[in-house]
């Protein structure tokens, strides 16, 4: 997903913190521009979700609920409070030279992760031969709930290693991911983990080399408070690697 920045959501910020007056050195608590301008960059971020939400049917208070939490979530994610934050864009109004540095950096960072994304966007082009999602690459989750998919085996060889991987965008909780393949003779093998980083996320499976393969199956369930965000989500399948063929070793199988 790619997002531009437009002028206009830093220079309206920028107009209101005009209206404060002004001192010069940071007091304690204040972020500095570095990390000011990461946490813009993510709020901005967070924006461009809600303006990707608000295109779809969800209601106009269910849109403004979604970006409350996003606010919210990446405030915390910062270690900040609202009231941290506003000292912050308060301070940074009275010194409006500091903040204009600070209004660089976040472009510069907007552009850095652009570029990242673009580069991630080839890696997983050159992998399109062997994907196997095909659901949508980008959802949000409510409390609780629950994302299943289940895919045909037919294409898959024995020994394949599958990859499940995705980006979490606000988490704040606990997400639990189960990945299962079942096999023509009744077998299943499956691996369950529970991610509580927010950011890349890959789950993987490791098949047997002595079964042909039927199904894959899985979910991801949300157990925080507010809607997960989730993006960039894909599922390939890799060729057999001996070295990395021991994990089957680390999943559970149930025979029938």
């Amino acid at each position: 997903m790619t997002f531009r920045l437009r002028n206009n959501s830093l220079a309206s910020l920028g107009a209101l913190l005009l209206l404060l007056p002004s001192c010069s050195s940071r007091p304690e608590g204040v972020l500095d521009e570095d990390n000011l301008a990461d946490l813009l960059a993510d709020l901005y971020v967070g924006e461009s979700y809600t303006v990707i939400e608000g295109s779809s049917e969800i209601s106009a208070s269910g849109l403004d609920s979604v970006r409350r939490v996003l606010r919210q979530s990446t405030l915390r994610n910062h270690g900040l409070t609202q009231a941290d934050f506003d000292s912050t864009l308060s301070w940074y109004g009275h010194n409006l030279e500091r903040y204009s540095e600070v209004c660089e950096k976040v472009i510069e960072t907007l552009e850095r992760r652009e570029r990242e994304a673009a580069a991630m966007g080839n890696d997983r082009q050159a992998a399109a031969g062997s994907s196997l999602w095909t659901g949508p690459v980008s959802r949000r989750l409510a409390e609780a709930e629950t994302m299943t998919f289940e895919l045909p085996g037919k294409s898959l060889k024995k020994g394949e290693r599958l990859e499940w991987q995705f980006k979490t965008i606000n988490q704040t909780g606990p997400v639990e991911t189960f990945m299962a393949v079942r096999y023509a003779d009744g077998t299943t093998g499956f691996q369950t983990r529970s991610l509580s980083s927010i950011g890349v996320q890959t789950v993987g499976l490791q098949t047997d080399t002595a079964r042909t393969i039927s199904s894959v199956y899985g979910y991801l369930r949300s157990r925080q408070a507010e809607p997960l965000l989730l993006d960039s989500i894909l599922l390939t399948a890799q060729p057999y690697n001996a070295t990395l063929y021991y994990e089957i070793n680390t999943q559970r199988t149930f025979s029938p």
